[in-house]
């Protein structure tokens, strides 16, 4: 799939599964071992032969022995955090039952907003691409309820909208 093997990156990397940390085995100049740079998207990449890789990824396959088939997810959803125990591996339906509420987001609650003729409180939720239309309620409170019973009925991971 990417190219590199276990056994490659084995021979220019170590990987410590307590801390999520990619050290090199031989020192750069200017370099104390630690390697990586956080992208725009704040996820580490190492450039290992002048090819660039995600960290979480590498982790994977230093672990494992193989790329990952499907998307690794950031249980905690902090994509820093490359701690073995903090990683799967989930295919993309899965991957996007543990998001984070955008700081877009005017209600606080994913999938609760306000519908501003009405003062009533729109309830929706997307499961495998499909967005379920769940209600209008006017207690914000009864709205909230009904989304997070949606989220454990459609199997949502329990960090789900976290902030």
């Amino acid at each position: 799939m990417e190219g590199l093997t276990q056994k490659q990156l084995k021979k220019v990397l170590t990987y410590n599964p307590d801390t999520g940390e990619f050290f090199r085995l031989k020192k750069r100049t200017n370099s104390k071992g630690l390697c990586g740079f956080h992208n725009n998207q704040r996820k580490l990449r190492i450039r290992i032969n002048k090819k660039l890789y995600f960290a979480h990824r590498l982790a994977w396959l230093y672990m494992i022995g193989d790329w990952p088939q499907n998307e690794i997810d950031h249980i905690d959803g902090n994509s820093r955090n490359n701690k073995w125990s903090n990683l799967r591996s989930v295919d993309r339906v899965e991957n996007m039952k543990n998001q984070k509420t955008h700081n877009t987001n005017t209600s606080g609650h994913r999938g609760v907003y306000r519908l501003p003729k009405s003062n009533q409180w729109q309830v929706s939720i997307t499961n495998a691409g499909k967005r379920i239309n769940l209600g209008s309620f006017s207690s914000f409170e009864l709205a909230c309820m009904v989304r997070r019973g949606a989220e454990l009925q459609h199997g949502f991971h329990e960090n789900h909208g976290r902030h």
